[in-house]
């Protein structure tokens, strides 16, 4: 869990309006200001690349998600299919950070799946309980929808943030993927 002694955590977070949609209550500003926080992430991903630096492959990756989840959200409005997005922004409205999944009915299973699950924090902002209160939200939204299991693929970064919560998982390492990430069962109890 977040230290929450930390003044600098509980201040933060004080400051921070966490905001449950769903699809159809997702705005055009809403979709903006995803679509501003995916160029951001390009952005800074091609700083890192002509930079050379040792942090391009997770900028990257995190710009891949970002742009796979606007397109994500917006497919879901689109066709209609349940989703449901954390926004978490400061006083000014800015958007820190997001968590959506969307779920895919299928037109020829009474089944839906939980296909799609994405979580990012602003670099800037990271590491200051954000991407916390982000998951913890997500969890509950899941459980009242009546999601008991879903899979993920996760970073170790991530990783932590569901050790933290407590949440209970088991974990297979991704063959093609870099080291550390790993294949989530998440079980929601």
């Amino acid at each position: 869990m977040v230290d929450e002694s930390s003044p600098q955590n509980s201040e933060l977070l004080t400051r921070i309006q966490f905001q449950v949609k769903g699809a159809q209550e997702i705005t055009d500003q809403d979709l903006e200001d995803l679509r501003q926080f995916s160029d951001k992430s390009i952005n800074l991903a091609l700083e890192e690349v002509e930079g050379k630096t040792e942090k391009w492959e997770d900028s990257w990756e995190t710009a891949y998600v970002n742009s796979k989840a606007l397109t994500a959200v917006k497919t879901a409005k689109l066709n209609n299919n349940p989703a449901s997005i954390v926004l978490a922004r400061d006083q000014q409205g800015e958007l820190m950070g997001y968590s959506m999944v969307v779920i895919n009915k299928t037109p020829h299973s009474a089944l839906d799946s939980l296909n799609e699950t994405f979580i990012s924090v602003r670099s800037d902002v990271q590491k200051q309980g954000i991407g916390t209160e982000i998951l913890r939200i997500r969890i509950e939204t899941l459980k009242r929808l009546g999601i008991k299991i879903y899979q993920t693929n996760a970073r170790p970064a991530a990783i932590n943030l569901y050790d933290r919560l407590g949440i209970h998982y088991t974990a297979e390492a991704l063959p093609d993927s870099r080291e550390g990430a790993k294949r989530l069962t998440v079980y929601l109890e």
